[in-house]
């Protein structure tokens, strides 16, 4: 099997393809690849990782233009360890001049610590620090920079008796820790993202789920919740509890100071043998909904990242299935500030081989996106 990083998709706002390219970057029998994206001064900065055990592991950070040619690439190799970076906005710019990325150093399968690496933009490491014991899993998915450079990230704390726990770490601008949290109950638990209020407050987007022994199936649910400055968990909604549901929310705060929340659920909803329904809604600040609107039809698709525009229209990446070929491709959708779909557009590498986009970034009225294939 064969990894390979898709990226630097250029599309205007109505999704017209500007160039598609591909860069290989990772080759063993990988799984949990994942991919950043950040934009700056014209240029596309892509950091991925994957954990294929007993393989030759790496991180690799590269540098585009909008045209997609590489500019430079930087390979950081490990042996037997894996690096790897989380499901998105893993990676944030530090002053301009740096960049700040979060994610796992693992160690075998049943261990990791919570890794932060600072990268110059010509892709040197500055430093690299890990966080974590040998009793517990510990992996980053995401994080944000605060107003004083501080750093929130949130992912999962795996206990001794195998349930992960909800994580949520707090550094400061050199990469020390100045505090962990972790915390839930006897269901497999984690966070996927996170927001910061004008006030502090933090807002988290993660899953809960547990092996329903009578029925044979993992039953997943979404969760958000909000904490103070210092972690401490204020409220906390969930909903889903179906079978397959994938269980993990992504939010983004919005300029109003609501919040947009995306789940999606991949699972049959009708007579129809409908998968993938993606749920949108917004919240206000105590979590109730505004509206909620859910998106299915006959081309299954998913959602992996938002990004709501200044207009109040929503822009959403993610994956659909090909109607003739089956096979799993990128997508694009825009959907107005109600979560009312107004286009759809599936968007190809090459329509006989598997892909998806996994990370994106917006740049003025561009977006850049990076998605996976495998072979």
């Amino acid at each position: 099997m064969v990894w390979l990083l898709l990226c630097s998709h250029t599309i205007f706002s109505q999704s017209l393809v500007r160039f598609n390219r591909t860069y290989p970057y990772i080759s063993g029998g990988g799984s949990r690849v994942a991919t950043s994206v950040l934009l700056k001064d014209s240029f596309v900065y892509l950091l991925s990782g994957g954990n294929a055990f007993n393989k030759s592991n790496a991180l690799y950070f590269s540098k585009h233009n909008f045209k997609g040619d590489t500019i430079l690439q930087k390979v950081y190799r490990t042996d037997s360890i894996s690096y790897y970076i989380g499901l998105n906005s893993a990676a944030i710019f530090q002053n301009n001049s740096s960049i700040i990325a979060v994610g796992g150093y693992v160690t075998n399968i049943n261990h990791s610590d919570a890794l932060i690496v600072k990268f110059k933009l010509n892709g040197d490491t500055t430093w690299k620090k890990t966080y974590g014991d040998t009793a517990h899993f510990e992996n980053l998915e995401s994080c944000i920079s605060l107003v004083n450079k501080d750093i929130v990230a949130v992912g999962e704390f795996s206990t001794p008796s195998g349930y992960s726990q909800y994580y949520l770490v707090k550094f400061d601008s050199s990469g020390h820790l100045k505090w962990a949290k972790n915390w839930g109950t006897n269901n497999d638990e984690g966070l996927y993202s996170v927001d910061v209020m004008n006030d502090g407050s933090l807002f988290l987007g993660g899953y809960s789920g547990y092996w329903d022994t009578n029925n044979n199936k993992y039953i997943y649910y979404s969760t958000l919740q909000k904490t103070d400055s210092i972690g401490t968990v204020i409220w906390q909604k969930t909903w889903g509890g179906i079978a397959g549901d994938n269980g993990g929310a992504i939010l983004k705060i919005l300029p109003n100071g609501n919040l947009i929340v995306l789940s999606a659920y991949d699972t049959l909803i009708s007579s129809n043998d409908v998968k993938y329904t993606i749920q949108l809604m917004e919240m206000d600040k105590n979590g109730t909904i505004k509206w909620k609107n859910y998106h299915h039809g006959k081309v299954p698709k998913t959602i992996e990242t938002i990004f709501p525009q200044p207009n109040g229209d929503i822009i959403g990446i993610g994956s659909s299935i090909d109607s003739s070929t089956h096979n799993q491709t990128g997508c694009m959708m825009k959907l107005d500030s109600t979560g009312t779909e107004k286009w759809f557009r599936p968007i190809y590498h090459n329509p006989l081989t598997f892909a998806y986009f996994y990370a994106g970034a917006v740049a003025s009225r561009w977006q850049h996106f990076c998605r996976r294939q495998c072979r």
